[in-house]
């Protein structure tokens, strides 16, 4: 499966839900909006926009968001975790392991 990506079209509060690693790269580049009522219907790209002006290099920001962005894969069915499907975090005879929501419900 395709490894899932930001592509600035994200809302911040959601980003930051799914991705918390994230956090230090959004605070590297001043964009501490996490308790700002912004972050809930900002997208990412203009959230990066607004603190460094229009013109500012919103694709270098995506593409250091996505090389920081750690992805998992479901351990029963491959599938990796992206915004639409987020993968669970379960120990399994004393190994962790990641299972998305389908497998997780069989």
């Amino acid at each position: 499966m395709k490894r899932p990506t930001i592509t600035g079209t994200e809302i911040v509060a959601d980003v930051i839900e799914r991705h918390p690693e994230l956090v230090d790269v959004l605070f590297n580049h001043g964009i501490q909006c996490f308790g700002c009522g912004a972050a809930t219907t900002e997208t990412i790209a203009d959230g990066y926009r607004g603190h460094y002006g229009p013109d500012s290099d919103v694709a270098g920001f995506l593409e250091e968001l996505n090389n920081a962005m750690m992805v998992e894969e479901c351990s029963v069915c491959h599938a990796v975790s992206s915004y639409d499907g987020p993968l669970f975090r379960m120990m399994v005879e004393g190994e962790e392991r990641w299972i998305c929501k389908a497998c997780f419900i069989k």
